[in-house]
């Protein structure tokens, strides 16, 4: 019986590629029979066929031939993944909770200064200009290759998630968040934000500390004994001003009371009452009632309903319901620079009496020891010590004489010119009153309803009927 002898087989290449096309699997199988082996060409046939062109690893195929590793399987190509990019990052250069705590204050001297237990660094302020918070910018990422060659889109990078806030803005890079404004930063619904102006939402108190700002101050509280406002601009307080002080390049308004308090202001006051405090303005002044104040205003007083103790010095008219009180309490009101200049020269009178008085007593311990010298030829050292300092007293004393003369002068001259002012009474004005314009003052010695207290035209002080 004859041997059966197969016929030949060459030898064959299996492709699988998976679904996502990020990997092709290749396995050869040897040939039977004396049939053909398979070829790098064959292989890169195979390949194409399946439609892989891209991530093709050669020399691994290569090898598989070379050492005849059949029916195993090798990656054959494998994609190049994509490269995601990174998102956007910020980096806060300021924290976004205002630690309160009492502030050093450095007094330049070599103990490191002193802490402020009432300035808790409640108002953080930032210049123009200030950087307040850097972003990176995100990236593109690169995007990848299947086994195909077809490109594979990769994610891109977002923007950092920030919220520019009131007064912020990008530089030209968009890298860094900065303050467009000088003015209070604050953290608020996500983003930083420069307020100008400062909104304090309770009493400026223990919890708050002393506040020194450059814009607005609105306090939706009351400003509590101790403690200080100081803003380049106005301040509003919705409650009291009970025993504080306040400082305001313009206005100051108190919606209640200000009360055992210093306000000062470079525009113009108003509170509904004022009671036992020393007010300063540059401009108008305004209550429903004054009581015992201590007051320069370089604008008009107006007291709605009543003006009662204290001293009013005014540059220009005052209006009020009523001055003075029943009890006859000393209430002064001084109109316009006249009048002041008027004190003025009264005192530097008083200061001129009291300087002869003291050039007097000079004179007469300087001729007792001069006599004494001019007797006994010589003083002790004790008494030449002493006529010395009594000859540089008396200089003294009659140079401090001579300008208070001169400052005199300068005076009657001013008041050479009349300032016609006027204080209206609407209600009762009182004894006890005493009303000051230019160098001429008047007070009642009864009381008197609705007048009017003015300069006639030869400048001497009257009271009239107000019409």
């Amino acid at each position: 019986m004859a041997e059966n002898v197969g016929y030949p087989v060459d030898g064959s290449v299996v492709v699988t590629v998976t679904t996502d096309f990020h990997d092709a699997f290749l396995s050869i199988y040897p040939p039977v029979n004396g049939g053909k082996k398979m070829t790098y060409d064959d292989v890169m046939d195979a390949l194409t066929a399946k439609g892989v062109r891209f991530g093709i690893k050669h020399e691994d195929i290569r090898r598989m031939i070379d050492d005849d590793e059949y029916e195993s399987q090798i990656v054959a190509a494998h994609m190049k993944d994509p490269v995601d990019g990174i998102d956007g990052k910020v980096r806060l250069l300021y924290s976004t909770e205002v630690a309160l705590k009492p502030q050093n204050t450095d007094s330049g001297d070599d103990d490191g200064g002193f802490v402020d237990l009432k300035d808790l660094g409640y108002v953080r302020i930032v210049d123009e200009g200030t950087v307040i918070a850097e972003m990176t910018p995100p990236t593109e990422g690169v995007p990848g290759i299947d086994v195909r060659g077809v490109e594979i889109r990769q994610r891109k990078g977002k923007k950092a998630d920030y919220r520019l806030g009131e007064n912020t803005i990008l530089s030209e890079d968009g890298t860094k968040v900065i303050a467009a404004q000088t003015g209070h930063l604050v953290y608020e619904k996500g983003g930083f934000a420069v307020k100008t102006t400062l909104v304090i939402p309770r009493n400026v108190d223990s919890s708050i500390g002393n506040i020194n700002f450059l814009g607005d101050v609105v306090v939706k509280g009351e400003v509590c004994e101790g403690f200080r406002i100081s803003s380049g601009k106005s301040v509003t307080v919705t409650g009291n001003v009970n025993g504080a002080v306040i400082e305001a390049g313009e206005d100051v308004v108190s919606k209640r009371g200000i009360i055992n308090s210093k306000i000062t202001a470079h525009k113009n006051i108003s509170a509904m009452f004022c009671e036992f405090s020393r007010l300063t303005c540059d401009g108008d002044m305004s209550s429903q009632s004054f009581l015992n104040c201590d007051v320069y205003c370089a604008g008009v007083i107006s007291a709605g309903k009543r003006l009662i103790g204290g001293k009013y010095i005014c540059l220009h008219n005052l209006a009020a319901g009523s001055i003075g009180n029943s009890s006859y309490i000393p209430t002064d009101v001084i109109l316009g620079d006249n009048a002041i200049l008027s004190e003025e020269k009264t005192e530097l009178e008083r200061q001129i009496a009291s300087a002869d008085s003291d050039i007097d007593k000079c004179t007469q311990v300087i001729d007792f020891l001069s006599g004494k010298k001019k007797e006994l030829k010589r003083l002790s050292d004790e008494n030449e010590e002493l006529l010395g300092k009594m000859l540089k007293s008396r200089i003294q004393i009659q140079h401090m004489k001579k300008q208070a003369a001169k400052q005199i002068a300068e005076i009657d001259k001013k008041l050479e010119n009349i300032q016609y002012y006027q204080v209206e009474c609407r209600g009762t004005m009182f004894p006890g009153t005493r009303i000051v314009i230019n160098d001429k003052s008047i007070s009642p010695t009864r009381e008197e309803r609705r007048v009017k207290v003015c300069l006639d035209e030869s400048g001497n002080i009257k009271t009239v009927p107000l019409r």
